[in-house]
Formats: structure tokens, C-alpha cells, sequence
């Protein structure tokens, strides 16, 4: 009975076993780099464009050298800005929208106003010397009065467009 024994077969066995390991290594590094350079920094920047779809947004993404989210970041910062700057462009033109429909609204009423009283004192013969309206004269003021009420009606359904806007 012969017994060989080959020593060149453990030799590479240790070898390829060492090869196993590093090549596990060098893939968990991989991995673990992976996940803290590309996956961390995308869950947490993720949140963000919901928060700004919201209003939420007040807090600016810090700056970073990523190479990777760098520009995203930077793009997200700057849409920050320009939703808050155009929130504040339309809460001032509603001010002013609705200073411009008061200021209106006031100017038509009170004239409306003053064209109601002539149009029911004509209509009832106040400025006749002898106190009895003519009826020519009464036919106008009915429209007149009809008119100016069409235009009060107006401005009513004006405000209540105005706040149903707002």
C-alpha cells in the first residue's frame, strides 16, 4: 500500500481561499460605500421634495461636494427660494386685489347710491312744483332704479366671486 500525499493541492486551496475572502471584502466595501455615499444621502433627500410640495420647506438642504446629489442639492435650495418668493409675490397681489376690488366697490356703490335717491325722487314727483310725478319722468327712474339695482346685484356677486377665489 502506497500513500501519496500532495502538498501543491492544500497550497492552492489556502490560495483560492484568500482569493474567496478578498473578493468578499473588496464586494462588502462596495456595498457599505454604496450605501453611504449613493443610498443614505437618497433617503434622506427624498423627504424633501414632499416638505416642499407642502409648504414646508423651511429649512435649506446643507451644501455638500457630493458629486452625486451636489447639483440636486443645489437645484432644490433654489426652488426653496423661488416657492417662497412666489408665495410671497401672491399673498401681496391678493392684498392688492383685494384693495383694488374695495376701493371699487366703494367708488360704484356710493354713486349707485346717489342715482337711487334722484331716480326715486323724480319717480315720486319731488322736484315737480306742483308735487305730482310725471309719467314719462317715473317710467325713466323705474329703469334707472332697475339699472342701478342690476349693478348693485353686480358688485355683490363680484365679493362673492372675490372670496370664493381667496
Amino acid at each position: 500500500v502506497f500513500a501519496f500525499r500532495d502538498e501543491s493541492y492544500g497550497q492552492k486551496a489556502v490560495i483560492m481561499n484568500m482569493c474567496i475572502i478578498t473578493a468578499f471584502v473588496l464586494l462588502m466595501g462596495s456595498i457599505l460605500y454604496i450605501h453611504l455615499k449613493i443610498l443614505k444621502p437618497f433617503q434622506t433627500l427624498s423627504r424633501y421634495p414632499e416638505r416642499l410640495s407642502k409648504g414646508t420647506f423651511t429649512d435649506k438642504l446643507p451644501e455638500t461636494k457630493n458629486r452625486y446629489f451636489g447639483k440636486f442639492i443645489w437645484g432644490v435650495n433654489m426652488l426653496g427660494d423661488k416657492l417662497t418668493y412666489d408665495k410671497k409675490q401672491i399673498n401681496r397681489l391678493i392684498e392688492e386685489r383685494q384693495t383694488l376690488l374695495a376701493t371699487i366697490a366703494h367708488g360704484i356703490k356710493t354713486p349707485v347710491s346717489n342715482i337711487k335717491l334722484y331716480a326715486n325722487a323724480v319717480e315720486t314727483g319731488l322736484y315737480q312744483p306742483d308735487g305730482v310725478p310725471n309719467e314719462k319722468d317715473a317710467e325713466i327712474a323705474v329703469k334707472i332704479n332697475k339699472n342701478a339695482d342690476d349693478i348693485a346685484d353686480g358688485l355683490v356677486k363680484l365679493r362673492k366671486a372675490d372670496e370664493a377665489f381667496s
